[in-house]
């Protein structure tokens, strides 16, 4: 399964980029990075029998700093 991600994301200076994470137990896995608006990454469900997903977004601006989006679940419906 797959889901598109979408993060709005402005700055006076600019955004150079928005990074999408999924959170696992070992921490953030980066699932890809999208460098012009619409900020937005096609995202593949894990298949390790899971019933859900956290992600979240990270805005960079063109100085360098960075900030998160809150977090958010996802449902995912086992394959038959």
């Amino acid at each position: 399964q797959s889901v598109l991600l979408v993060a709005a994301a402005a700055d006076e200076n600019g955004i150079d980029s928005v990074a999408f994470y999924r959170l696992d137990n070992a921490g953030a896995v980066l699932l890809g990075a999208d460098g012009t608006e619409p900020f937005e990454w096609q995202a593949t469900a894990p298949t390790d029998g899971r019933t859900s997903m956290l992600v979240f977004a990270r805005a960079t601006d063109r100085a360098g700093n960075q900030a998160d989006s809150k977090s958010v679940q996802i449902g995912i419906t086992p394959p038959d």
